[in-house]
């Protein structure tokens, strides 16, 4: 593994993973700025190079995101970030802590984790439309809403957890992404 700052550093990858702790605005301006957006995009749409979101990593993949300011984003999945909604004391928000994943449907991360695993989430924003291409929900909010935790398309997949903090369900998802082809969903 090696951290890429620029397109360069992307030479003879064959897998990326685009970690996120951090906020939308500047994390894009970033991409953008020093090249790595395009790059990313050319090789997961058009050379179907597998690549993981993590947290903000995942909804960077989505069309815009409204974390201060509205920013567009990397816009392979037709859905807005927008801040969880925060009640206290029941709905705190951030979002920390170990939650269950709900209605998870088969996809090659998840391969070998149980049903209702539960990962880790730290988090305060989230991806939300009716026809994103989710594949893990988790609860949160009034009613227990169902909130977007994994999404899937094409060579991309974005967890809205922590995978590199969440024990064994964890490690098993990093191990099923690399040794995935990216192969599964079309664009």
């Amino acid at each position: 593994a090696r951290v890429a700052t620029d397109p360069d550093g992307l030479d003879g990858a064959s897998r990326i993973i685009l970690p996120g702790v951090g906020a939308m605005a500047p994390a894009m301006r970033r991409l953008r700025e020093s090249g790595l957006a395009a790059r990313i995009d050319r090789m997961v749409r058009e050379e179907a190079t597998p690549f993981l979101g993590i947290c903000l990593g995942m909804q960077m993949m989505c069309k815009s995101g409204f974390e201060g300011e509205r920013t567009e984003c990397l816009g392979w999945i037709d859905a807005d970030v927008r801040a969880l909604p925060a009640a206290p004391p029941t709905w705190l928000v951030p979002n920390m802590g170990w939650c269950e994943l709900r209605g998870r449907v088969e996809a090659p991360v998840f391969d070998g984790v149980r049903d209702r695993a539960s990962f880790y989430f730290c988090h305060s924003y989230a991806a939300g439309a009716p026809d994103a291409p989710t594949i893990a929900r988790v609860g949160f909010g009034p009613n227990d809403n169902a909130v977007t935790a994994a999404l899937w398309r094409g060579s991309a997949v974005g967890v809205q957890f922590h995978p590199e903090r969440s024990g064994n369900n964890g490690l098993r998802l990093i191990e099923n992404f690399l040794a995935w082809d990216g192969s599964g969903r079309t664009w």
